[in-house]
């Protein structure tokens, strides 16, 4: 049997990994948000649209090479120390995905080049693809390094150091008039780069097993990733089609400017996923721990708490932001970026179901059931294909759509994720014999007709005392009402959020031990 990881210092719990990893990610969130803002002011909105084009892009296509073999990397390492062979065989993994990627960039003929990447040149694409293999490969195999250890502190302030490091490149080129669109690939392929030539040596040592009189071969481990992914293959070819299908359809159809809307209206949304990014890892490696020892009440009591968690955070965030759309895009992009309002609105209600999806495909690789998660990529592309085109595609077409660019694609993005993620939410709840619950989601439109309401009433007062419509008043006291009534609803009624009233002063107790403590 392999030796266990011992660490070296006592591991911190999960609450307490959530709590830096939640604070960590609102630093590196709010300095992400404030790159984009740079970059999207400096080159417009039209370069912006290509380079989210661009790195969208490649996201699918990596995840495509890598058929699942970063989630069996990451499911493996946080079930216990492995092998010096197991990281040979991964990074001969990514080594092949990487060249056969870029040959396929360099030697795809001229008509399919342009096909896939339209409007693009070779030389971009190949640096858009160099960017992306670091910041998603490469740097999720150091972050998975550092999360199997449980060292999230360690991990999480390299990735706020790093989005730092980021910001203040992006001021320099931007002050210098050097910032444009390959300036910006060139930044991130560098600063991933060096990051990771820097500290993950320390992080691999640390997860080595202790040498073993018979190592395993190289062949077994090859068998076990195989094992693992073989049943994911279909689903990546799946994801694959998803998601490249929605954006090429708009780059098809709607041009840069659209995707450069919608690209905007994805990089707000983002925030409302902070608190679902934060605890993902943390939430993988419980999960993933608790099934390889089958404690199946631990199991469940991660997974509710969890989801019912971030679902409300989500929530109450994006419902904030939906009736402030049309104020945010002036006052952070200007009018040029106005028009995008209606596609931001639903892309503020995207990430509330969406942190649900994250969750749950995380329960899915974490307790090895790769089949299931296959056939839920079945079922999201079966809907989500037809609804894409039908939505994009323009009304002289041979078969003709709607022609809604950016905002038809937020409708699809909405639509499809509410439907497929309470089918995968049925089907967790089934195979594990769970109760299943859906009330909680509830919560989403009673907060957000809080927040409707909130604005109307701040509206209405500015009118009557003759503030006319300054943002500033209505902005900030919209937002600070719409709070303070959210939060009283709450917690006189936790049960709109699915949570019990005893639920809810635990979760308070172990959050501000020391507040808690002082009120009593």
């Amino acid at each position: 049997m392999a030796a266990q990881r011992e660490p070296t210092k006592p591991a911190p719990g999960m609450l307490r990994r959530f709590q830096f990893s939640l604070g960590a990610n609102l630093a590196r969130g709010a300095l992400s948000f404030v790159n984009g803002i740079i970059i999207a002011r400096a080159i417009g909105a039209a370069s912006y649209g290509d380079l989210n084009f661009l790195l969208a892009s490649f996201t699918s296509i990596i995840a495509l090479a890598d058929m699942g073999g970063g989630s069996a990397f990451f499911s493996f390492l946080a079930g216990r120390s492995r092998h010096r062979r197991f990281f040979a065989v991964y990074a001969l993994m990514l080594a092949a995905q990487f060249c056969l990627t870029a040959a396929v960039v360099l030697w795809l003929p001229g008509g399919w080049f342009h096909m896939v990447w339209v409007g693009q040149h070779r030389g971009l694409v190949l640096l858009a693809f160099l960017a992306s293999f670091l910041s998603i490969q490469i740097w999720n195999a150091f972050i998975w390094l550092g999360e199997a250890l449980r060292r999230t502190g360690l991990v999480q302030s390299l990735n706020v150091a790093r989005a730092g490091l980021h910001t203040l490149l992006l001021l320099a080129a931007f002050g210098f008039g050097w910032l444009d669109l390959k300036v910006v690939l060139w930044l991130l392929a560098v600063e991933y780069a060096a990051f990771v030539a820097f500290f993950a040596r320390g992080l691999l040592r640390a997860n080595l097993d202790a040498p073993a009189a018979e190592p395993p071969s190289y062949r077994a481990i090859a068998r076990e990733f195989l094992r693992y992914c073989q049943p994911l293959i279909l689903y990546v070819w799946v994801c694959f089609i998803y998601t490249f299908a929605d954006r090429w359809l708009l780059q098809t159809f709607g041009g840069s400017i659209q995707q450069g809307l919608f690209s905007i209206g994805q990089q707000f949304s983002t925030i409302a996923l902070l608190v679902t990014r934060s605890v993902l890892n943390v939430f993988w490696k419980e999960v993933a721990e608790a099934s390889e020892i089958g404690d199946r009440a631990r199991l469940e009591r991660v997974y509710r708490v969890v989801v019912k968690g971030v679902y409300l955070v989500a929530a109450f965030i994006c419902a904030a932001m939906v009736p402030y759309s049309r104020e945010i895009l002036r006052v952070a992009l200007g009018m040029g970026f106005v028009s995008g309002a209606a596609c931001l609105s639903l892309m503020f209600l995207y990430p509330v179901h969406q942190s649900l999806g994250q969750v749950q495909a995380a329960f899915f690789y974490a307790t090895r059931d790769t089949r299931m998660q296959t056939l839920m990529g079945v079922v999201t592309m079966a809907l989500s294909l037809p609804a894409a085109y039908l939505l994009l595609a323009p009304r002289t077409a041979a078969i003709p759509g709607l022609g809604l660019g950016a905002l038809g694609l937020a409708v699809k993005l909405v639509m499809v994720q509410i439907v497929v993620i309470n089918l995968q939410a049925w089907v967790i709840d089934l195979r594990h014999g769970w109760r299943h619950i859906l009330g909680f989601q509830l919560v989403l439109p009673v907060l957000l007709g809080v927040a409707l309401l909130s604005r109307q009433a701040v509206t209405w007062a500015a009118t009557l005392l003759h503030f006319g419509h300054a943002l500033f008043w209505i902005a900030g006291l919209g937002i600070g009402g719409y709070c303070v009534a959210a939060v009283a609803l709450l917690l006189a009624a936790p049960g709109i959020a699915g949570f019990r009233r005893e639920e809810v002063v635990e979760i308070w107790h172990r959050l501000a031990p020391r507040a808690s403590r002082a009120a009593a």
